[in-house]
Formats: C-alpha cells, structure tokens, sequence
C-alpha cells in the first residue's frame, strides 16, 4: 500500500504529477494546494508627506528598524524648508550601509520615500517610522504603502488559501505524500491534479476548510467525499 491510497475514496481518474512545493511548509499528505504565480517579486515601497511647516530649532528623524537618523532644524542650520529636510534625511540614510532601504526626496510632492533595496515580504516586517522633536512646526503624515512587497516565485505550490493574492487562494491539487521544506528552500512531491478524496483527510492553508475551496475543488475536479472507516 502506497502512502497516498487511504486519501482515494473513488475511481473518478487520478491525474498524478511531481511538482516543486514552496519553502517553509510542514505538509502532511491530504494538504489542498495552489499554485504560487511565477512573479519577479516586488520591492516594498512607503512614503510620508510632510507639510505645514513652521521652522524652528528641532529635529525630523526616519526610523528604520533599529537605526534612526536624525537631522537638526536649528536657526543655524540648512534645513529650513520642506525641500531641504527631505534632501538632508535621504542623504543620511542613503550614507549608511546599515539599513535595506533607498531613501527618495520627492520635493515634487512633499514626500519622504523609502524603497526596498530587494524584493521580498520581509521589507513589511521592517518597522518604519518618521518624527520630530523641539520647537519646530511640521506635519508628518501616516506612512502610507506605495508597493506591497512581494516574494519571487518560480512557480511553487503552497497550502491553499482563500485570503492570499498570489495564486495560492485557489485549490489546484492534493499532496499525496507528506513533506518538510525549510525557509528558503524548495521541495518536490506528488500530487494529484484530480480525482475523489477522503474528506476527513483533507487540510488547507491558513484557516481554510472546505467550504472555502468548495467551488475553487470542484473547478478542478478535485472531489470531497464522506467515508465511512473501519
């Protein structure tokens, strides 16, 4: 007996294939899967706009993760003007080797911009920040996602989840055959394109159940059905 067959419930054809399955996933065999969208990826980008400026001795500093650079307002100083504390807080961050990120002044607009220097997810997880401190008068608005980052995918399978916006929201197949794949890899399994399945044995990504993927399985030709065991 293969390790697959307590998943068949039916003789609808079972249309089989080896298929790469996508990094940090611990999947046991029954796992309802879709298909991650070739895609280059994105680099996240994010803006802040400043206005309504009154200047004065102060401060205007941008947080990025653990680093924060911070330039001065002073009456003696350069950074007098919205053009040029956009300029000076680039310069400082664009100086440093320690952040992920490419400032942007955007004087067109008014806008402090901080893109990815890759592309990934991980430029979400990054906490990012503006403020300012003293006597000076500004504005600074709410960081506001320009482009959501977004991971590369060569084409890779991964649990099934309704939420997700890459491709993997819809059911395409069924692991046939348990499989761990660390962060960062890529893992090969068997799947089935179709056929009738143990519906007790079947698991989704995130907090899907059936009921999410119902129309997305039956598209397909994947099959859920009831079985009585012994």
């Amino acid at each position: 007996m293969t390790e697959y067959e307590n998943l068949i419930a039916g003789p609808f054809p079972l249309q089989k294939d080896t298929v790469t399955i996508g990094g940090n996933q611990n999947l046991k065999a029954g796992c309802v899967l879709g298909f991650k969208s070739v895609s280059a990826g994105a680099k996240g980008k994010y803006r802040f706009a400043l206005s309504s400026i009154t200047a004065a001795a102060g401060t205007v500093s941008v947080t990025i993760g653990e680093n924060t650079f911070s330039i001065d307002t002073t009456a003696e100083g350069d950074n007098h003007t919205i053009d040029e504390i956009l300029d000076s807080l680039a310069a400082a961050v664009n100086a440093s080797s320690l952040v992920a990120f490419e400032a942007t002044a955007d004087k067109s607009n008014d806008y402090f911009i901080l893109e990815a220097k890759s592309v990934g997810t991980w430029a979400g997880d990054v906490t990012i920040s503006m403020a300012k401190t003293g006597d000076l008068v500004l504005t600074i608005g709410s960081k506001t996602q320009v482009t959501a980052p977004a991971d590369a995918s060569t084409g890779e399978f991964f649990a099934a989840d309704h939420t997700a916006v890459d491709g993997t929201q819809v059911a395409r197949a069924v692991l046939l055959e348990d499989i761990t794949v660390a962060n960062g890899s890529l893992g090969k399994a068997v799947v089935a394109y179709t056929g009738c399945f143990n519906k007790s044995k079947l698991t989704f990504g995130g907090s899907d159940t059936i009921a999410d993927q119902y129309t997305n399985m039956l598209d397909h030709s994947i099959f859920a059905v009831d079985v009585v065991e012994a």
